[in-house]
């Protein structure tokens, strides 16, 4: 068998799986701590919509063959402020990537949220909400001198 035909079978496979609900229910019980099976169910629906898209496994196949994108040499051109948030307890992505992105980034901020797995804006709204308006603010205060009227 041709490499090519071998590499699109194995990027056929896995786009299959990508799109399963099984796959997908399982990365919910490792994104997820302690949530209802109904919810966990209604996440994987909604976490899996993208792939119904007519051109997602094409376009899927294509991203795979290519190796995907490396935006290593576009990190150190970032001039504004940054703020990377991280599920303290995220089982899919190490947070070790967290830290080395903030480290390289080079204005960042980061911050994780406890006792929060892989989507802290789902599992966490309010304190994302609270770290993006801490973060926003920040900047809003400097420079501002206070008076006082007496």
């Amino acid at each position: 068998m041709p490499f090519v035909t071998l590499a699109f079978s194995v990027t056929g496979l896995t786009v299959y799986l990508l799109k399963s609900i099984p796959l997908r229910l399982n990365v919910n019980v490792l994104a997820f701590t302690g949530i209802l099976f109904g919810i966990s169910l209604d996440w994987t629906n909604v976490g899996r919509l993208h792939c119904l898209y007519p051109w997602w496994e094409d376009a899927t196949v294509d991203f795979m063959i290519s190796r995907g994108y490396n935006v290593s040499a576009q990190i150190q051109q970032a001039k504004q402020k940054t703020l990377t948030m991280w599920g303290e307890d995220d089982q899919i992505i190490s947070n070790k990537l967290a830290v080395r992105l903030h480290c390289e980034l080079p204005n960042a901020t980061i911050r994780q949220i406890p006792d929060c797995c892989h989507l802290p804006h789902v599992e966490r709204p309010n304190s994302v909400a609270k770290l993006i308006v801490d973060f926003v603010q920040e900047d809003c205060y400097k420079g501002i001198e206070c008076v006082s009227q007496y």
